[in-house]
């Protein structure tokens, strides 16, 4: 990759009312959008960003200082052209999502704003879809419908820029019973399981799905027995069905639905154990 594709990949497109425009780029594993603005010592710093990782990054491994001086000296004549051409610039809208690069329903998402040369207090925003509110130095999106919201930032009640976001669902999260999610598990064991906890697996949003019900069952003396818990809780019932279980038995924990934060039930994967 060359310096051309470097600066391809991080400035994807131009427009009339600006000569470098960044619509998203990755820094410190945060999704960050310029979503207005001329050029100005913002959109430079990203231009620089993109140049010393370009630089480092080619040259890390065979450790050829002069190829590094090279960049280097690239990079003063850059810094040297962009003051002789800078002149004084719009301002620049930021918005950076501090979970991820995606809204979800029901649920508040974190994100920052900021407008160049305007006091945070002098800033104000609206959401298309949902409702967005301050909360200390950030702003918390609370979208209501899956599809998009556009997010429309003022400064001193002047618009200066939108952005749009995807809205999704948080994912299904994954069922467990004592920290196991499904194998063999020592019968001992097995019976001190007092509940079925639920969590989201790879995924940096935090959210507490509630248990609606499951049902639990095994196979004794040749007959299927099912019972039913109408909360995470396994019932003494159910407790009573796990003890009489014997070496080699399976125990499934199935049915189990969730309530998610846009308020419909889902059901999620069932739960399979041998008795050890």
């Amino acid at each position: 990759m060359n310096i051309t594709d470097c600066f391809k990949r991080k400035i994807k497109h131009k427009d009339a009312n600006s000569k470098f425009q960044i619509p998203n780029i990755l820094f410190k594993y945060q999704f960050l959008s310029i979503i207005s603005g001329k050029t100005n010592r913002l959109n430079y710093l990203y231009i620089i960003q993109t140049i010393l990782n370009y630089i480092f990054m080619k040259n890390r491994f065979n450790g050829d200082l002069l190829h590094q001086l090279k960049g280097i000296g690239l990079l003063l004549g850059f810094l040297f052209a962009l003051t002789a051409f800078y002149s004084p610039a719009q301002q620049v809208v930021a918005v950076s999502l501090t979970k991820m690069n995606v809204v979800y329903r029901g649920v508040d998402n974190p994100a920052d704003i900021a407008v160049s040369g305007i006091p945070a207090a002098d800033i104000q925003v609206k959401i298309s879809n949902g409702v967005i509110k301050k909360s200390g130095s950030s702003y918390l999106i609370n979208p209501v419908k899956l599809g998009t919201a556009v997010l429309t930032v003022y400064a001193k009640d002047k618009e200066v820029g939108k952005m749009e976001f995807r809205v999704r669902d948080l994912p299904d999260p994954v069922a467990r019973v004592g920290g196991y999610k499904s194998g063999t598990v020592g019968k001992s064991l097995m019976a001190l399981m007092s509940k079925l906890d639920v969590a989201l697996d790879g995924c940096d949003f935090e959210y507490k799905f509630k248990v609606l019900s499951f049902s639990v069952s095994a196979i004794i003396e040749g007959k299927e027995i099912s019972l039913r818990a109408d909360n995470e809780k396994i019932t003494s019932e159910q407790t009573e069905l796990i003890k009489n279980l014997k070496i080699g038995d399976k125990l499934t924990f199935s049915s189990i639905k969730v309530m998610g934060p846009e308020g419909s039930p889902r059901d999620i994967d069932p739960l399979v154990f041998t008795v050890r």
